[in-house]
């Protein structure tokens, strides 16, 4: 191959490994936080409050404003553990860690429960 060319492709190539290591999400995270409310509606969707705000070393993700809250839909079996879990924590005031997925997937203004636990 042409020096040239071979040249243009490493640059092209350590660019993008400079652009994908420098990333940081914008993920929520619970860090031990007690859980002060659960929420369904009858549409399935629900979120959980937490009794502080949201942590993240890139900030919030854009799409929520809710800064204690992270949502999940109980019509998912997924969502349904959410439940179970959340509900558990709140009723033996045991902390949680849980983590965003930093998406708005389940209400626009809430980030969605990525995965957690009862600690």
């Amino acid at each position: 191959m042409d020096s040239k060319i071979m040249k243009t492709i490493n640059i092209a190539v350590l660019l993008g490994l400079f652009i994908v290591s420098g990333h940081v999400s914008a993920v929520g995270i619970a860090n031990s936080f007690l859980v002060e409310k659960v929420r369904a509606d009858a549409s399935g969707k629900g979120y959980v409050g937490f009794n502080k705000p949201l942590v993240s070393e890139g900030g919030l993700p854009p799409c929520s404003t809710h800064t204690r809250e992270l949502a999940f839909n109980v019509n998912t079996l997924e969502g349904k553990a959410i439940m179970s879990l959340v509900l558990a924590a709140q009723a033996s005031k045991s902390p949680v860690y849980a983590r965003g997925t930093g998406e708005c997937s389940v209400y626009s203004v809430v980030e969605s429960w990525d995965w957690g636990r009862i600690e």
